[in-house]
């Protein structure tokens, strides 16, 4: 099937062969559709819409609203993002299948990786909405992700499996020493530019030493034993919450950067991003152990809290590493970029001071 470029292009057609392909659809056809913008104006790589369907008859679990992910409208944001689009569509044809952890089912997903033009029909989670990393999470619901993410992990847990999925092959260039510490002085000057005023003085000494270092953390996090699938942008615009008129307790969206590597990266991430300093001072620690006392409650053998807690302040450096590069270097609207000068890069900054992972650089 053709892929349609963007919503200006579905069909009622398109959309009834789509829907069936994956017998989401037996004899019911759709005859209508009204296509908007999400309200929480998702999808930085690519556009998200929600799709209502109007059918010919009725038909028992045929879906009424639709999740549809399209790629950007921009041919240099798709060719910045088609590794992103393969991922996702690859993780819900070969992975999302086996594992109990709650995501949207995909009625259809398709790419045409010569393109880059990508499409995902999902499941719309609606009354459950996704939270926000800016306004951060009550203690119930951080502990809903943290030990959901831990049992994910412990499914995948040095799985041969998760080695064979070529989807999520990793470039040479990201774990060489050379080439990582070149892109960190490209970087450097122009982060310094954008968000370097109100940087702490002890940051900006542990940026400057981190380029010598970052292959060598980048292979440690995502590269070396034990590895897992982790979903890697595991954050609270991407978990989907129960409101007031009901919806799932708990579910993850947006699957573009699964990845495999260290399962507490997408703890550390969590932990250190999206709960508001004094709140992750306050619960930070008792969030890290609940993620290992779950991964050791489902099984997963030879990971002592202490690796895992040292782990976690490598997870640090290395998102450090990643708002450089980010900052530097994407195009951002301003209100994206102050999100992460102003909200992000303090979070993991104050982290990174707090649990003395600067000493991992700074020692060496």
């Amino acid at each position: 099937m053709e892929i349609p470029a963007g919503p200006e292009a579905l069909s009622a057609g398109w959309l009834t062969d789509a829907l069936r392909a994956d017998e989401a659809l037996g004899r019911a056809t759709v005859v209508s559709y009204r296509v908007a913008p999400l309200a929480e104006e998702k999808g930085f790589y690519g556009r998200v819409m929600r799709a209502r369907l109007d059918y010919d008859r009725h038909e028992a679990g045929a879906p009424r609203s639709l999740i549809v992910k399209f790629s950007s409208a921009t041919p240099e944001m798709r060719r910045r993002a088609a590794g992103a689009y393969a991922r996702e569509v690859h993780f819900y044809r070969q992975a999302a299948d086996r594992t109990s952890l709650r995501m949207p089912k995909c009625y259809y997903a398709d790419i045409d990786e010569a393109t880059g033009l990508h499409i995902l029909l999902l499941e719309d989670m609606a009354p459950a909405r996704s939270g926000s990393r800016a306004e951060g999470c009550s203690s119930a619901q951080a502990q809903l992700a943290i030990r959901s993410v831990a049992v994910f992990h412990a499914a995948w847990w040095e799985n041969p499996q998760v080695d064979e999925f070529a989807w999520l092959a990793d470039a040479p260039a990201d774990f060489d020493a050379e080439a990582q510490q070149e892109a960190h002085a490209r970087w450097w000057p122009a982060f310094l530019a954008r968000a370097g005023k109100g940087l702490p003085q002890p940051i900006r000494e542990i940026g400057e030493r981190l380029g010598a270092q970052r292959g060598e953390i980048r292979r440690r996090v995502f590269g070396a034993s034990p590895r897992t699938l982790i979903h890697r942008d595991f954050q609270l615009d991407n978990l989907v919450f129960a409101t007031a008129e009901g919806g799932v307790p708990f579910a993850v969206l947006d699957w573009q950067m699964v990845s495999r590597g260290r399962g507490v990266w997408d703890a550390a991430y969590f932990i250190s991003e999206n709960l508001r300093v004094e709140d992750r001072r306050a619960a930070g620690m008792d969030l890290l152990h609940v993620y290992w006392a779950t991964l050791v409650e489902q099984g997963v053998q030879g990971y002592g809290f202490d690796a895992c807690l040292l782990d976690y302040r490598y997870c640090l450096l290395q998102r450090f590493g990643a708002l450089i590069s980010t900052i530097a270097a994407m195009p951002f609207s301003e209100e994206q970029l102050r999100l992460h000068v102003d909200v992000l890069l303090p979070r993991n900054s104050a982290a990174i001071l707090d649990s003395g992972a600067g000493e991992l650089v700074l020692d060496t």
